[in-house]
């Protein structure tokens, strides 16, 4: 999984107010797992790396696949763990973001977004690394019937109402494992 991150997200209608402090630091375009993307603890936007590290690995790497966390180990798996419990959440928007669909040498690339605000905001987890460098994680959950046509997993969407809920800690496991997600569209990238 790739993300598409622009500067210009207005047409993200009712997040205009918290995407008016993306970061200046982030590259425009595509971004992978290790890149810096944009997440947001509280009422800050900040650079964080995508993939989360444990504040007790012994460096800020890792080669473990830690940019996705399932929901379903999210609190049981050691890297995420003391992320889930101490309640660090975040929420990473992005445009979209791109699943690769079919047998290796003839995969197709398809690209997947909110129809109606051309954007996509994800419940996350962050963690500080010893020296304050930050990373972050993106929730997954099975799809749902329609987005498993691309991918067994998808993101777990917010909308700006259950954004609120996810950050204060008032949504539990199940309930996040059960949201609805908002209008979200996929279709070839080529087109």
């Amino acid at each position: 999984m790739c993300g598409r991150y622009h500067h210009h997200l207005s047409k993200m209608h009712g997040w205009a107010d918290a995407l008016r402090d993306w970061p200046t630091d982030l590259a425009d375009g595509d971004v992978f797992p290790r890149s810096q993307v944009a997440a947001f603890r509280q009422e800050r936007c900040e650079s964080m790396r995508w993939g989360l590290i444990n504040h007790q690995a012994k460096e800020f790497a890792n080669k473990a696949s830690t940019h996705n966390a399932r929901i379903e180990t999210v609190d049981q798996l050691w890297t995420f763990r003391d992320a889930w419990r101490k309640r660090q959440r975040c929420l990473i928007p992005m445009a979209g973001y791109y699943e690769f669909v079919g047998e290796k040498g003839r995969k197709r690339k398809f690209y997947i977004t909110d129809k109606d605000t051309d954007g996509l905001v994800v419940a996350g987890l962050w963690e500080a690394w010893q020296d304050g460098q930050l990373s972050c994680t993106m929730i997954t959950r099975s799809a749902d019937k329609e987005l498993s046509q691309v991918h067994h997993r998808m993101l777990v969407y917010l909308t700006p109402e259950t954004a609120e809920g996810w950050m204060n800690g008032e949504i539990s496991k199940d309930e996040l494992e059960q949201l609805e997600k908002p209008n979200v569209i996929f279709y070839p990238a080529d087109q």
